[in-house]
């Protein structure tokens, strides 16, 4: 019988450090996900010192192995994930891809601040920033169909977007070069979304 696995799936298979790094890693990631809420907690309060509106619920970390084939790991703090409602600020970190900060909302939360992110979207430019595009709010992948880039957008479009879309999130990715500085640019990230969600900034 011809051999059922590739030269390289049998190395993979006589390989026991691969497994035993990829576990490592992972809890690694995890633990600096859990750093990322702390350093996170004085920002949303402050923010919410400033009138925004902002669930303090407690941090969660979910982790898997299967999204598109590879491990994930998603940091949600700020949450707040009901039927009606959805709030959330979410870090994740994909393997072999990359890492990102997301602004997801949907529902009474999205209706609440729909008129305002119509303003700031289109006052000024947005690089680097992603809006959703696709009709899943759990696929996290950076293709046509799922995001595209806020700035390639035209203004009529992006407007119609927010008004009619039953849930929006806006994000910003990272290359996995730049996980050491996972911590300094979630904060980063926070103020720039959540800023979004003010008409006075």
């Amino acid at each position: 019988m011809a051999d059922f696995l590739s030269a390289e799936e049998w190395a993979r298979l006589h390989d026991q450090k691969f497994l035993l790094s990829k576990r490592i890693i992972i809890q690694k990631c995890e633990e600096r996900l859990w750093s990322v809420a702390e350093v996170l907690r004085p920002v949303l309060v402050e923010l919410r010192s400033h009138g925004l509106n902002i669930p303090l619920t407690q941090p969660k970390v979910s982790k898997g192995d299967n999204y598109q084939g590879l491990p994930y790991l998603v940091l949600d703090f700020p949450r707040h994930f009901v039927a009606h409602k959805v709030f959330a600020f979410r870090t994740i970190i994909w393997w072999g891809h990359f890492f990102s900060f997301t602004l997801h909302l949907g529902g009474l939360s999205l209706e609440h601040f729909r008129e305002t992110l119509s303003q700031t979207l289109t006052q000024k430019p947005q690089p680097d920033l992603y809006l959703s595009q696709g009709s899943d709010p759990w696929q996290h992948h950076y293709g046509p169909d799922n995001y595209g880039l806020l700035d390639e957008i035209d203004t009529e479009r992006l407007r119609t977007h927010v008004k009619e879309q039953t849930f929006l999130k806006l994000s910003i990715k990272y290359d996995l070069a730049h996980l050491s500085e996972l911590e300094p640019l979630a904060c980063s990230a926070c103020l720039r979304l959540f800023g979004l969600l003010s008409s006075n900034n």
